[in-house]
């Protein structure tokens, strides 16, 4: 008793379907976590931004990186950010971002932060998308007048 030539391609199709389901897995979970990394380190340079401000009694910003290979297309901070002293240019840490992340910045392209650790940047938002995987929801960090960041799966700030 032998497999006929039906079966063994109706087992090929069948292999190859599964196959190509599971190879796109991987990337999905790669872009997923490097943006909820990249949130996640953003949301800790902040406060180490604000700490920094308080302890040196000086304004500081988050800033996006300027030194760096990024599309022509690309807007808001493509390579990551710099936390910089705003009166000496003093740079106290630049986190940069995987390849395959966008991130918008709205409404400036500087996150200002004053000497006593208040925000000057009130309103603001920061998007992380993933532009390996359009399919993941983006992830969203929203910061009320008060400098509290807040997390949203979604494209805009709404109370």
């Amino acid at each position: 008793m032998g497999y006929t030539w039906i079966d063994l391609l109706c087992s090929l199709s069948i292999m190859g379907t599964v196959l190509t389901y599971a190879l796109t897995l991987p990337q999905t979970w790669v872009g997923r976590s490097d943006m909820m990394l990249a949130r996640q380190r953003f949301e800790q340079d902040w406060r180490r931004a604000r700490w920094s401000a308080q302890i040196m009694g000086q304004t500081v910003r988050l800033q996006p990186i300027t030194s760096c290979v990024a599309t022509p297309a690309s807007s808001g901070w493509p390579c990551g950010w710099q936390t910089v002293v705003e009166s000496s240019g003093l740079l106290l840490k630049e986190t940069r971002l995987p390849s395959g992340l966008s991130v918008s910045t709205k409404p400036s392209d500087t996150w200002r932060i004053d000497a006593w650790g208040d925000p000057l940047t009130g309103g603001a938002s920061i998007l992380f998308q993933s532009v390996t995987d359009p399919t993941a929801s983006p992830e969203l960090l929203c910061m009320n007048v008060l400098g509290r960041l807040r997390r949203l799966r979604a494209e805009t700030c709404s109370d």
